[in-house]
């Protein structure tokens, strides 16, 4: 009948057809609450009849790097359904801990809040919101394993409620810092483009690479010291210089200085004599260069955080940070200063920090731990199906990729670009200079009209300036034919290696010497043509692994290479998973299980990667001392 009124409202009054439509509304509001939510059709049916609710997929996008909010909301959903409950009696007797239980699922809800399609923040703000979302559900995690923890709470038990909610703190504490870490492209761009409209005012056409466009900054300071019969002064100075080139880069280097300079004088008889020298050294720890103002300004804006004294980056002290910017800005501007660097530097985004959220090893293993403890005893989908939906391991994914024969992911950091070159040491370039003045005169006084007088003069200067600049490329791309255009250069490179891999090689270069010998023929270089010769050298300059091959050309030889290259395909594939276990590092967040755990895994991946890359050559107590510039620009670092 409510129907037939509804679709008929000429039958009713106005005031029969409002009671209607309230009805109706009513109806559907039960019907609404009796049917699960959008956001659980895809949840998954379990034997207990329990409806348990897992991810469509992953949150942050491999490909692209963007946040899908959808998958979000879908994993921070299956969470809380997965959370142990607090037990009926200690919930009775302390209600402390009930609260704290619903706190934690608060916090997790507020996460979805924050990534809900219609939100009016920005990419970058809803990234560190999500962090701090994270970072807030870990605190009162923490908070709750240790009330459980106590001695009036759990009794003579053996506390697994309070081990539960320890390893669900190490789990957030984690996933914190995976979206600390994917929130740092869009932070990373936010930054350059206002910084670059701020170089653009103050320098017009810097952006475009307009010659001879420059930007400079320094601040100085000095102490002297002054007596009778002489002076001394020490000065210190720092500085910032940024200009375009002859070829439209856009080159970029900090500068630091410190000089001393001082001078004595007086009387030698009746004659009046001075000596001044100094002495000044300045150098700067980087120096960058690229085509692109906003790439540039973010690898200048990564540099700053690797040497940032604060790392943390919780929302008080960003706030506090990027608070003192904006006074700083101010008051610089006040005493007449044209540039002051843009506040709001993400002066947080170091490479050791963004490090751990790009490499989700512990996350998988405190999920795995935690569905240990728990057993079947938990109320949702388990810990580990979670985090394999929600957030895939990158080794997982090329293993998918090859299989499937689809083109690899772009390398894990998308937030800072490479740079033409990249030195990053205490004194990547470095000028002294050397200096001493002195003079010497004396006046004889005669009968008038008769005077006459002597001054003598001697100044002496020695400079010396040392540039150290690093090649930004990795080894495989100067080894590449398509990197000089030149053959000549490319096998000039691989004579400089061929001896240094003589046996037995070194470590580093196991793997290089396995492939070169593997790839090598038995023919050698009998006579060159005219063309192979101009083409690769002389016979002498050619490496030996090439000779059959420029010699006598074969399908063959092509499929001894392909077959090489399967074989180094599935080394890289075990080198990505096991380099991502020996990145990973234990830390207080994680139980003293999980610790030991990881610390079992990490040294079982060393022991493999020292075989097959390293041939055993690495100790195992030298493995710390192994630089993190030895791994490829893919590994998730």
């Amino acid at each position: 009948m409510l129907d037939i009124h509804l679709d008929n409202p000429g039958l009713m009054s106005g005031r029969g057809l409002r009671a209607a439509q309230r009805e109706a509304a009513r109806r559907e509001l039960v019907r609404a609450q009796r049917m699960p939510d959008a956001h659980e059709a895809f949840g998954v049916q379990e034997a207990s009849g329990v409806r348990a609710l897992l991810p469509q997929g992953a949150i942050v996008d491999v490909d692209t790097g963007e946040l899908d909010k959808a998958h979000l909301r879908q994993t921070v959903d299956a969470f809380i359904q997965a959370l142990p409950p607090i037990p009926a009696d200690i919930a009775a007797r302390h209600p402390t801990a009930a609260r704290l239980h619903d706190k934690l699922v608060a916090s997790l809800r507020g996460i979805g809040t924050v990534a809900a399609d219609d939100t009016r923040l920005r990419p970058d703000e809803v990234g560190l919101a999500i962090r701090d979302g994270f970072a807030k559900a870990s605190r009162t995690a923490t908070t709750l394993a240790r009330y459980l923890d106590r001695d009036r709470v759990a009794g003579s038990g053996d506390r697994r409620d309070a081990m539960s909610y320890f390893l669900i703190a190490g789990l957030m504490t984690e996933l914190k810092r995976t979206h600390l870490s994917a929130a740092s492209t869009a932070v990373m761009d936010r930054y350059a483009e206002r910084e670059a409209a701020n170089l653009e005012r103050v320098a017009p056409g810097i952006s475009h690479g307009v010659s001879g466009t420059n930007v400079a900054t320094s601040t100085d300071g000095s102490l002297t010291y002054s007596h009778s019969v002489g002076s001394a002064t020490l000065s210190a100075s720092g500085g910032r210089t940024m200009f375009t080139d002859d070829d439209r880069d856009i080159d970029f280097w900090n500068s630091y200085s410190i000089a001393v300079k001082g001078g004595i004088g007086g009387k030698i008889k009746k004659w009046a004599a001075s000596i001044t020298g100094q002495a000044a050294v300045s150098g700067g720890d980087v120096y960058l260069e690229h085509n692109d103002l906003r790439r540039l300004i973010k690898l200048i804006s990564n540099h700053d955080a690797n040497h940032s004294w604060i790392t943390s980056a919780g929302p008080k002290t960003r706030k506090l940070v990027h608070g003192w910017e904006n006074f700083r800005a101010v008051v610089s501007r006040f005493l007449g200063r044209n540039y002051v660097q843009s506040p709001g530097r993400p002066y947080f985004a170091a490479d050791k920090k963004l490090e751990k959220g790009y490499n989700n090893t512990k996350t998988a293993l405190l999920a795995m731990t935690l569905d240990e403890h728990l057993g079947a005893a938990r109320p949702g989908a388990a810990f580990t199906d979670i985090v394999d939906a929600a957030y895939p391991a990158i080794g997982d994914t090329l293993r998918r990729r090859v299989g499937g024969d689809e083109p690899l992911p772009p390398a894990t950091r998308r937030d800072v670009p490479f740079s033409a070159a990249y030195p990053d040491s205490i004194a990547a370039y470095r000028l002294m200079t050397l200096g001493a003045e002195g003079d010497l005169g004396n006046q004889t006084r005669g009968g008038t009209p008769l005077e006459a007088g002597g001054t003598f003069g001697l100044i002496g200067k020695a400079d010396l300036m040392q540039f150290f600049l690093e090649s930004a490329n990795a080894p495989h791309q100067l080894m590449d034919p398509a990197y000089h255009k030149d053959f000549k250069s490319t096998l000039d490179i691989h004579r400089q290696l061929d001896a240094l891999a003589i046996d037995p090689p070194p470590a580093e270069l196991h793997l290089y010497a396995t492939m070169r010998r593997s790839l090598g023929g038995a023919d050698g270089l009998e006579s060159l043509s005219d063309a192979d010769r101009n083409l690769y050298g002389d016979a002498a300059s050619i490496p030996a692994q090439f000779h059959e091959a420029i010699a006598h050309p074969s399908p063959e030889q092509l499929e001894r290479a392909a077959s090489q290259a399967s074989r180094l395909e599935a080394m890289y594939l075990n080198f990505v998973e096991d380099g991502a276990q020996m990145l990973a590092r234990p830390d207080k967040f994680m139980p003293s299980a999980a610790r030991a755990q990881l610390k079992s895994a990490r040294a079982e991946a060393f022991a493999r990667l020292n075989e097959e890359v390293w041939g055993g050559a690495i100790p195992r107590r030298r493995r710390r001392r192994i630089r993190k510039s030895s791994w490829p620009a893919a590994m998730p670092r």
